[in-house]
């Protein structure tokens, strides 16, 4: 018996569309940002030079590429509220898109895979002059260096400051006694770095359950963001439609990295689970 009918088909996708706009969609995001910046400021009131000055919103991240591709509608929807959004992060290819939007861009220089404490030392140095000449209201910090080192510098400076884990990261993968001891030494830095701040966001729950379970952060600290957000506007299946072929297969498209812990393996899994049936 064949269950994949035309019709069944249309369920599925239904099915998988309301999903994804009910859990992940980019509008429902932006409003968890915004009542978290909105619930800060009411508990620390802005300090603004003058009454024309905009209370600032620092986000750090390990490189522009990633602020203006997967971001860049939060940080539209912040600055239209009347935030001054800057944005700390190494220069690249996507550093001009974002001052055409309107942002203020700082470089500071980052090795996410580096090991050389002498560069994560001028990685120090950099993120400490930027914070202190701008004094930001909050800080939302992206990524592993960022979010120990800069979460760190922020409440050292009494800055109100969000870390958001975007993944866990090599040193979280098993393996040998090198990686065991490289995942202690991480976890201590995130334990230290974390203690004062604000909220911990995470990506999925997996992620958040390992660092409850290795106490490197409080229960009351930890939320669920579930994405990034996903413009359900823009990605449609309108124009999928268009260009439909008379083909009667099915086909799945995995969009992921090719790294096994990507879900490479669960993919294949399926897809042979899927044409077994």
């Amino acid at each position: 018996m064949n269950l994949l009918t035309p019709t069944r088909i249309k369920e599925m996708g239904k099915r998988g569309r309301d999903f994804v706009k009910k859990r992940f969609d980019i509008h429902r995001i932006i409003s968890h940002y915004l009542c978290t910046t909105a619930h800060i400021m009411n508990d620390k009131p802005p300090k603004a030079n003058s009454q024309d000055s905009k209370p600032i919103l620092a986000f750090v991240s390990n490189t522009s590429y990633a602020m203006y591709n997967f971001r860049l509608q939060v940080l539209k929807s912040l600055k239209d509220r009347g935030f001054d959004i800057h944005i700390i992060a190494p220069f690249d290819t996507s550093t001009p898109k974002l001052q055409n939007e309107g942002f203020t861009t700082h470089h500071f220089s980052i090795d996410s895979r580096s090991l050389n404490p002498l560069k994560d030392i001028r990685t120090l140095y950099h993120l400490t002059h930027t914070l202190r000449a701008l004094k930001p209201q909050i800080v939302f910090n992206y990524t592993i260096k960022p979010a120990i080192y800069s979460s760190m510098l922020c409440n050292t400076l009494k800055i109100p400051n969000i870390a958001i884990i975007t993944g866990l990261g090599y040193a979280f993968i098993e393996g040998g006694i090198g990686k065991k001891i490289l995942h202690s030494i991480v976890c201590k830095m995130y334990r230290s770095a974390l203690k004062k701040t604000y909220q911990v966001w995470f990506l999925n729950t997996d992620d958040m359950q390992e660092f409850l379970n290795h106490s490197l952060i409080k229960q009351s600290q930890a939320f669920l963001l579930d994405s990034e957000g996903v413009d359900c506007q823009y990605f449609t299946s309108s124009q999928c439609t268009k260009n439909k072929q008379d083909s009667k297969e099915m086909v799945f498209l995995l969009i992921a990295r090719m790294l096994w812990d990507k879900g490479v393996g669960e993919f294949a899994e399926a897809a042979k689970i899927m044409q077994d049936k």
